[in-house]
């Protein structure tokens, strides 16, 4: 070997032995992993890929060597050949070195047994046709008991469900459990409130109203998740605490119209909500609320109600049907009151909830603290809200008489547009 010419261009010859074999390697290894990764036709971790590409980097070209010889080729063209194959060797081995003690180190640092005794994650036709099967239905496996039936790996099968078959988790509506009678009334009388006193414009003169409970439980929130440090332990004074002693609380009264929501009416405990109450503190506090709301108005303004026994008894419907003989007040009739449809009530999908979800952050600890944090948070509601909140309302009935009185709440078009707490 032409000792001088070798050392004359050792940079040259160290570049295509380290570069160039460092590059190979990773370029074998890196595109083995994503074949892998992109087919799912077997399984390949990224440093048992770069351990092939380690092996597989280094060639040596005794052949080309004995062609150059025989053709007597430049001189130049040949030492770099030589030398590049004189020094890859060592490069491969300090590739494959470093490659394989990372890999040990993550085998011994998950544990030789659990690594050795994994399922392997292979995502075969076979294997994605049956979580197919299994995971498409009304009530399917968990993906733990997924990973059991197919006998492989819980990642392979949250790819499968995600990746392979593009499905998306959503979580499913609780709802009121409906008869053939219950969808027909939906159906029916969504379409009337609708078409009636919704459409349009006629949204503005119309006022719902509805009963909660409110809890001192709901303020001073303490969330029910924490964020800890991957592989530490939940300190023991991060609980959340859940008192057994009997709820503080009261039921409070909200009504929302089209031009805003009026005061929290506050429910007195230990009083029964029956129709002589429900006329009495209620609907006439209402009414006089309404008058000053819609002045010279009363006769386009719409009551509605859901079918709770006061409000369908027949002492209410008498008071109302006097309201209406001497105000011009209209309201919804028994008949025309769409039954089990929390889904197409203001203050079930929109208005409770956002009380209570506001309330969380409140710190009062008495009833008296909380009917005055309940007060605030109500009036804080403003009009642009409640307007948004009923072209929601205009949607659900429209859905509702669409599906003919089926359930809308597991229906994407309904939250497309959320309403902002």
């Amino acid at each position: 070997m032409p000792n001088r010419l070798f050392f004359d261009n050792l940079l040259t010859i160290l570049a295509f032995a380290v570069v160039g074999t460092v590059f190979n390697a990773f370029l074998v290894g890196g595109s083995l992993h994503l074949v892998a990764e992109l087919t799912g036709w077997f399984s390949l971790p990224l440093l048992h890929g770069l351990l092939f590409g380690s092996i597989a980097a280094a060639v040596d070209p005794v052949a080309v060597l004995a062609v150059f010889e025989d053709i007597h080729v430049n001189e130049m063209l040949y030492i770099l050949v030589f030398g590049e194959s004189l020094l890859n060797d060592a490069v491969t081995v300090a590739i494959y070195i470093l490659v394989f003690g990372k890999t040990c180190e993550r085998c011994c640092h998950r544990g030789l047994d659990n690594h050795v005794d994994r399922p392997r994650p292979v995502r075969t036709p076979a294997t994605v046709s049956k979580v197919k099967r299994l995971a498409t239905t009304e009530n399917p496996p968990s993906q733990r008991q997924l990973s059991r039936m197919c006998g492989t790996s819980l990642k392979t099968i949250n790819n499968i469900i995600h990746k392979d078959l593009e499905l998306d988790t959503r979580r499913k509506g609780k709802v009121h459990k409906l008869t053939p009678f219950h969808m027909k009334n939906r159906a029916t009388n969504a379409r009337k409130l609708y078409e009636e006193h919704l459409a349009g414009s006629r949204s503005e003169y119309t006022a719902t109203l509805d009963e909660a409970w409110m809890y001192v439980t709901y303020c001073n929130g303490i969330r029910k998740i924490c964020y800890i440090k991957r592989g530490n332990q939940v300190p023991d004074n991060w609980v959340h605490q859940c008192s057994e002693t009997f709820l503080k609380g009261f039921m409070v009264v909200g009504v929302m119209t089209g031009r805003g929501v009026l005061p929290l009416i506050k429910v007195p405990s230990k009083v029964k909500v029956n129709s002589e109450f429900y006329i009495e503190c209620v609907l006439k506090p209402v009414i006089e609320q309404l008058k000053d709301l819609y002045p010279g108005e009363m006769d386009k303004v719409f009551l509605h109600h859901d079918k709770a026994s006061s409000h369908t008894s027949n002492k209410t419907q008498q008071f109302l049907q006097e309201m209406k003989d001497t105000l011009g007040l209209n309201f919804i009739r028994n008949s025309d009151i769409p039954v089990k449809s929390s889904d197409a009530s203001p203050l079930d999908f929109y208005g409770f909830g956002m009380l209570k979800q506001r309330l969380f952050n409140r710190r009062p600890k008495t009833e008296a603290g909380l009917w005055k944090a309940a007060q605030e948070e109500w009036s804080n509601v403003s009009l642009s809200k409640v307007k948004e909140v009923f072209a929601a309302w205009k949607v659900r009935c429209r859905e509702i008489a669409k599906k003919k009185g089926k359930h809308i709440e597991h229906m994407k078009k309904i939250h497309v547009r959320k309403i902002k707490f």
